[in-house]
């Protein structure tokens, strides 16, 4: 649960979460040093943490705006080739510093993405790796109960958000899944922001197909608008060569997240 609260020590305002229903739970103090171990422009900063027999709470730096699972379904149909070259580099480079200090995400979505308002997102900052342990534990638990009661994923939000842009390998065995499944997501939220759609649809339907491309019968297909424009042709081949890196089935061939920095810093938009 997230509050938005005013710290009237420094004078600021911040977001403080606490467990669902108040649990106290060892996974929640180990994301927020997880968390605290993160320190970048391009990731919400975790703040303080504080824990007794009556109460636990984690507090993250406030960041004003929206996060880009809102904006994506209420202002764009989809981004044009620069807006989305720039939200997906901050991302990459969130993702670069976390993986450099050995912390995955685990659970990579537009909602976890928060951006500033304004139409040119000047502000991206990845969210909630303070709290990734307890997304892991409680998506593994989910995808358990999916196992033997499909429903699951209907009544799930958590698993819900999380399935379009889980990476195959999350299925086959979701505890040895690490980094690479963040490279894979980043590639689906890439697709996401030219596509309007992520590219494996959503819910059940995201879950066969990412089965049928494990076995190649189905294939992710360009943006329908992509090539229509000169002036934007070469930024949008060289992002679906980044997208179809991120893609490999195989987690071993995806880019490194630093490999990822060196894509986008040689991008010109």
């Amino acid at each position: 649960e997230v509050y938005y609260c005013f710290d009237q020590t420094l004078d600021r305002n911040a977001a403080l979460k606490i467990p669902k229903s108040g649990v106290k739970d060892r996974r929640f103090r180990r994301g927020a040093e997880m968390g605290a171990r993160v320190n970048h422009p391009n990731i919400a900063a975790t703040l303080d943490y504080y824990e007794d027999d009556a109460l636990t709470f984690l507090v993250e730096e406030f960041i004003p705006g929206l996060d880009l699972g809102q904006r994506l379904a209420n202002e764009f149909y989809f981004l044009d080739p620069y807006l989305s070259a720039h939200v997906a580099h901050h991302i990459a480079k969130a993702l670069h510093e976390a993986h450099g200090v050995g912390i995955c995400h685990r659970d990579l979505k537009p909602s976890n993405i928060m951006t500033s308002a304004d139409p040119s997102m000047e502000i991206i900052k990845l969210t909630d790796f303070g709290i990734a342990k307890l997304a892991e534990s409680e998506i593994a638990a989910e995808m358990e109960l999916f196992a033997e009661d499909e429903s699951t994923l209907v009544t799930s939000n958590t698993l819900l958000g999380a399935v379009p842009y889980m990476a195959p390998e999350c299925w086959d065995d979701w505890k040895s899944a690490g980094m690479p499944m963040d490279i894979w997501a980043l590639g689906s939220v890439i697709y996401h922001l030219l596509n309007g759609a992520p590219p494996f649809g959503t819910g059940r339907s995201a879950i066969m197909n990412v089965a049928k491309y494990q076995a190649g019968t189905f294939k992710v297909s360009k943006p329908s608008w992509f090539g229509k424009y000169p002036d934007t042709r070469d930024l949008e081949d060289n992002l679906w060569e980044i997208i179809t890196g991120c893609l490999a089935v195989d987690p071993a061939e995806r880019p490194t997240a630093k490999e990822l920095m060196g894509r986008f810093n040689s991008l010109t938009y």
